[in-house]
């Protein structure tokens, strides 16, 4: 391989670009970092990231905020599923629009990965807030709600957040308010470790009983 040395390239002909190739499979290399350019352009609004080790390539942008999911209606069934959360997530909000059920077991959300979802093993409670407070254990999932009666329809949210980088531990904490004559507020603190990477979320009525009212959706960030 032969070195050019000249302190300046300039086109022949006016108006006409100066180009650089590679031949074969050969990549355009510059700078004293040796930094390898991709050979073939990327899709529009892409731009050019580094490995770290010299090698450039087109990359999407990441999106700003929370990615909002179409919310499902919460009329029929006993379980809601949200799949497909992509890798790298770190908060998740399910959104409660009305939601009710035909019987009397507090509804759960249950994180999900690639084993399936985690009916168990979870920590935490719920309190229903009103003239005579009642509390329930979060050990099934991250509850919603400190009672539960086939009265009830929540609206509110549940904020699921990764407790740090380094493990697959999430926690949650919601605030919700019956829209139904008896009109109490529901506060709950949850916690759970999963054994691989969150993919996916589920809205469960709990035993037997089956969502009759409102809608759900997700956002994730």
């Amino acid at each position: 391989m032969s070195d050019l040395k000249v302190d300046g390239i300039t086109a022949a002909t006016a108006n006409t670009a100066v180009t650089i190739k590679g031949l074969g499979t050969g990549k355009v290399v510059l700078g004293d970092g040796s930094l390898v350019f991709p050979d073939a352009d990327g899709s529009a609004n892409q731009y050019i990231k580094t490995d770290g080790s010299a090698n450039l390539a087109f990359a999407t942008l990441p999106t700003a905020g929370y990615t909002e999911t179409a919310f499902q209606a919460s009329t029929s069934g006993t379980a809601i599923d949200f799949t497909g959360i992509p890798s790298g997530v770190t908060s998740v909000r399910v959104f409660f629009n009305q939601v009710s059920t035909n019987g009397t077991t507090i509804p759960h959300v249950f994180l999900g990965d690639a084993g399936g979802f985690e009916t168990q093993n979870y920590g935490g409670y719920a309190v229903e807030v009103d003239a005579s407070p009642v509390k329930a254990s979060g050990a099934n999932g991250f509850i919603i709600a400190g009672a539960w009666s086939a009265s009830h329809a929540l609206i509110g949210v549940l904020q699921i957040d990764k407790a740090d980088s380094q493990t697959e531990s999430w926690y949650s904490q919601g605030m919700f308010s019956e829209t139904s004559a008896i009109g109490a507020v529901h506060i709950s603190a949850t916690f759970r470790t999963l054994s691989e990477e969150l993919t996916q979320i589920r809205v469960y009525a709990g035993g037997s009983d089956t969502f009759d009212n409102g809608s759900i959706g997700i956002s994730y960030l």
